[in-house]
């Protein structure tokens, strides 16, 4: 997870949709991002039970589908990336579903890299060195700028070879979907269209928030979203 001098729009809290247009370049910025996710920022998103986005079940389910596409496409999962890695939910999770896969957690988080053990690093200059048969990436992009979201789809793509599972909240996700007293709303809002490009530049799509490399393996046309 990290947070960077916002850019073009950002949500207002509480019931409201309407978007508010915030400054581009803050001084202040990078002292915010040091103190943002520390155990206050975990403890609120993550272990409350009050005011929880995500519940240990809902990392286990997804560890679940991610694994099960793997075992329908027959790509072996001995390697795993979380970017982001946080609280750790996805590591205990493929400890039960995936346990022979060796499991590396990176975050900009120095409070959870000191609490979990994760590589202290951003997405936009990890090399893991080869690449990772399974790359997760829940939402992290939405804390980054436009550039460094660019630079760090570049990286994803290098360090994948196989499956990414990759989120973000987005503007359409904020306004329609998401229960807004629970989301972390400081965050750069970008259209699902703008994600897309990204992602399906490197990737194809084959579930929900489900991608394969290109180059993979073929696949036929009905396993995948047009």
């Amino acid at each position: 997870m990290r947070l960077q001098c916002q850019e073009g729009y950002r949500p207002k809290m509480g019931k409201t949709t309407q978007k508010s247009k915030v400054n581009r370049r803050d001084p202040e910025c990078r002292l915010k991002a040091e103190e943002r996710f520390g155990s206050r920022f975990f403890a609120r998103y993550y272990h409350h039970r009050l005011t929880r986005v995500v519940t240990s079940k809902d990392y286990l389910l997804r560890a679940q589908l991610i694994a099960a596409q793997a075992v329908l496409l027959r790509l072996p999962v001995r390697r795993i990336l979380d970017v982001g890695a946080g609280a750790g939910g996805f590591a205990r999770a493929f400890r039960e579903v995936l346990p022979r896969a060796k499991f590396t957690g990176i975050d900009v988080s120095r409070y959870a890299c000191t609490r979990h053990g994760w590589t202290y690093a951003s997405i936009t200059e990890y090399a893991g060195g080869r690449p990772f048969d399974l790359v997760l990436c829940h939402d992290v992009f939405q804390y980054l700028t436009r550039d460094e979201a660019l630079t760090g789809f570049g990286n994803l793509a290098a360090l994948t070879h196989g499956i990414l599972f990759f989120t973000a909240l987005t503007l359409e996700d904020w306004n329609e979907a998401c229960d807004q007293s629970r989301t972390d709303g400081e965050v750069n809002l970008r259209a699902v269209a703008w994600y897309r490009r990204q992602l399906l530049s490197a990737f194809q799509q084959i579930g929900p928030g489900i991608y394969l490399s290109r180059g993979t393996r073929p696949l036929f046309a009905l396993d995948t979203p047009q």
